[in-house]
C-alpha cells in the first residue's frame, strides 16, 4: 500500500539509481541528472508541453519513496525535473537558459504543490518499478539499453532474468553487455581532465568505436573472441596490448574524430585519394606480432594492394584472403549476427557481433583473469584434474577433482560432470539437442546437492524431514532438497559469497522450475539454446563448484 502527500517539487530528489539514467560521476548529481534529462530524455519538450498546458496533465502522478529522510522520485523524474526548473530557474545551466520556456504566473501556481504517491521503500516498490520502468526498455536509446543491461548484470542478475524483465532477446542482451564493456574499457582508461571532458558518455557516438570491432578484417587480424564474462579477448595479442588498441581507437574516435562509422580496418584508395584505416593507428602494436597475425584479406578492385603488417609501414592496407594461421582451440560458438555493420547498436544488432566466443588458443602468453569490465593481468591458477581452465564456455570450468571416484555413490555426479565437459567442448550439441542439455543440467544440480549433503552429513536430516508423518516419503525430490538448504542456509553454507548466490540461482531465478518443466513436459515446454548457454554464468557454475569442493 502507499500514502498520498502534497509537497513542493523542490522538496523532491531525482533518483540517482534510476537504471535509465547515464550521468557522469562528477559534481552535483542532481544537476547532472537534470542536464541529462534535458539533453537526452526529452525533458525540454516536456517542459514546452507543461508551459502550453499551464501545468501537469491529469493522471500524471509522481511516485516517491523515503530514503535518508529524502523523498526520492521513483516514477516521474522528468516531470519533477521540469517543475523544479520552472519554480527555480537558478537550477538551469547556461546551455539551457535560453531554450527553457518561461514560467508564467498561472503555471507557477499550478505546480507550486503537487500530489505524490509515497511508497514505503524502494524494495516495496520493486514490483511496481519493474512494470513501469522496464516495460518501456525496448524504446530506450541503444546506449541506455547497453548501460542498463550491463548494470543489471553486474548487480547479479542473469541474462535470462534481464530478458524476462525487459522483453529484450537474450542474444541482444549479450551483445549490449559486450559492447558496453568495450566502451567502458576505452572510457575508463587513463585520460587527462581535458580528454575526459570530450569523453563524456552523453556526448559521444558509441558506434564510432564499436563498429570497428564488428568488421571481419578486425576480427581476423586480431583473432578476437569474447570470454564467458563478456570480455573481449584475443588469441594472439596480450590483454595489455588489446587494452592499448582499444584506448588508441577510443581517442581517435571520440577525441580526435579521426575514426567514424565508415572507417575500415585497412587503408585503401578511393576516387584517387587515400582513406586511412584504423590499423594505421595501432601499427606499432601490430608490428610486434607480425609473425603471428594474418593481415591478408580480399582486395576490391577499387582498393589497390599496398603493404601488410609483415612489412611495417605508416599505412597498413589490404591484401589477399586466407584463414587465420592459428585458429582458436575448441569449436567457436556462433551467435546470430546483426544488421548493417555501420550505425549504433540496436535491439536487433546490439554491439559488436559475430566475434567467436571460443576459448583462447593453448599456449597463448599472458592469460588473465577477468574483472567486471576488462581484464586484470593476474595469472589464473592452473586447472586440476577433472575441472577445466577458467573463462571457457558453458561448463568447461566445472571442477569435480575432489570427488572420490572409489565411492560408489559418487559415480553419478562424476558421470554427469564428464558428459557436461564433453558438451562444453562442442559448438553444436546444445543447438542440436537442447532438451538433452536441459536434462543433464538439472541432473547436475540434483547430483551436486546430494553429493554435498552426503559428504557433510546433511542428507540424513533431509531424508528424515521428507519421511516425517504427513510427508510424501521415499527419496527426497530436488525441490525439497533445495528448500531444506534454504531453511538451513547459514549452517550448511557458511561462506557468505556462496550464500548470496543461493537466492539468485534458486529463489529469484526460475531456471530450476524451467528445467523441471522441460524434464516433465518437453512436448509443451523447451528452453532455447541461448538460454541454456547462459545458465552456468548466472551463478550455477560457481555454486556447483562450491558444492563439489
Amino acid at each position: 500500500m502507499y500514502d498520498k502527500k502534497i509537497v513542493s517539487p523542490l522538496e523532491l530528489t531525482l533518483d540517482p539509481k534510476n537504471p535509465r539514467f547515464i550521468v557522469p560521476d562528477t559534481g552535483d548529481s542532481q544537476a547532472n541528472i537534470r542536464n541529462y534529462l534535458l539533453a537526452q530524455e526529452g525533458a525540454l519538450s516536456l517542459a514546452r508541453g507543461l508551459a502550453e498546458h499551464k501545468g501537469l496533465m491529469p493522471g500524471e502522478r509522481i511516485v516517491v519513496c523515503i530514503e535518508d529522510g529524502k523523498y526520492i522520485v521513483l516514477e516521474g523524474n522528468r516531470r519533477t525535473c521540469v517543475c523544479q526548473l520552472f519554480l527555480n530557474r537558478d537550477l538551469l545551466t547556461k546551455e539551457f537558459e535560453n531554450e527553457f520556456p518561461e514560467t508564467s504566473d498561472e503555471l507557477r501556481i499550478n505546480i507550486q504543490q503537487v500530489e505524490v504517491d509515497v511508497i514505503k521503500s524502494r524494495e516495496a516498490a520493486r514490483r511496481f518499478l519493474a512494470v513501469r520502468h522496464i516495460e518501456r526498455a525496448r524504446e530506450w536509446k541503444p546506449i541506455a539499453k547497453m548501460r542498463f543491461c550491463f548494470e543489471d548484470y553486474i548487480a547479479g542478475k542473469s541474462v535470462s532474468q534481464i530478458s524476462d524483465r525487459t522483453g529484450i532477446p537474450v542474444s541482444s542482451i549479450n551483445k549490449f553487455i559486450r559492447a558496453y564493456k568495450i566502451l567502458k574499457r576505452g572510457l575508463d582508461s587513463n585520460w587527462s581532465n581535458t580528454e575526459k571532458e570530450k569523453l563524456n558518455i552523453l556526448n559521444i557516438e558509441p558506434s564510432k568505436l564499436l563498429r570497428i570491432f564488428q568488421l571481419q578484417d578486425t576480427k581476423k587480424t586480431l583473432k578476437l573472441y569474447f570470454d564467458d564474462q563478456f570480455v573481449l579477448r584475443s588469441n594472439t595479442f596480450s590483454d595489455n596490448d588489446l587494452d592499448a588498441i582499444i584506448k588508441i581507437w577510443t581517442k581517435k574516435a571520440f577525441i580526435e574524430d579521426a575514426m567514424n562509422t565508415r572507417t575500415e580496418f585497412f587503408t585503401y584508395n578511393k576516387d584517387g585519394g587515400e582513406v586511412l584505416g584504423a590499423s594505421v593507428y595501432v601499427k606499432n602494436i601490430l608490428g610486434k606480432y607480425s609473425g603471428n597475425v594474418d593481415t591478408s584479406v580480399p582486395q576490391p578492385a577499387d582498393k589497390p594492394i599496398e603493404k601488410s603488417v609483415s612489412e611495417p609501414a605508416d599505412k597498413l592496407t589490404r591484401e589477399s584472403v586466407s584463414e587465420p594461421a592459428d585458429k582458436p582451440t575448441g569449436e567457436p560458438v556462433s551467435e546470430p549476427t546483426g544488421g548493417p555493420a555501420s550505425g549504433p547498436a540496436t535491439e536487433s544488432t546490439g554491439g559488436p557481433t559475430s566475434v567467436a566466443t571460443s576459448p583462447p588458443a593453448t599456449g597463448i602468453k599472458n592469460p588473465s583473469q577477468v574483472s567486471a569490465v576488462g581484464v586484470n593481468t593476474v595469472q589464473p591458477p592452473s586447472s586440476t584434474s577433472g575441472g577445466g581452465p577458467k573463462n571457457l564456455p558453458f561448463f568447461s570450468s566445472l571442477n569435480w577433482s575432489n570427488v572420490d571416484p572409489t565411492i560408489s555413490a559418487n559415480k553419478g555426479i562424476i558421470s554427469v560432470c564428464n558428459e557436461l565437459k564433453k558438451i562444453s567442448d562442442s559448438s553444436t550439441f546444445i543447438n542440436n539437442y537442447p532438451i538433452c542439455t536441459a536434462f543433464i543440467i538439472r541432473a547436475l544440480i540434483e547430483q551436486s546437492f546430494k553429493y554435498h549433503a552426503r559428504t557433510k552429513g546433511y542428507f540424513s536430516v533431509i531424508r528424515a524431514a521428507y519421511n516425517a508423518p504427513g510427508k510424501p516419503g521415499g527419496d527426497p525430490t530436488l525441490s525439497f532438497i533445495i528448500k531444506q538448504y534454504d531453511v538451513n542456509i547459514r549452517g550448511w553454507i557458511p561462506e557468505q559469497g556462496i550464500r548470496r548466490l543461493f537466492p539468485l540461482v534458486f529463489n529469484f531465478n526460475s531456471q530450476t522450475e524451467k528445467l523441471n518443466m522441460v524434464v516433465h513436459s518437453p512436448e509443451s515446454y523447451q528452453l532455447a539454446p541461448e538460454t541454456l548457454k547462459s545458465i552456468p554464468q548466472e551463478g550455477l557454475l560457481e555454486f556447483v563448484n562450491y558444492l563439489l569442493r
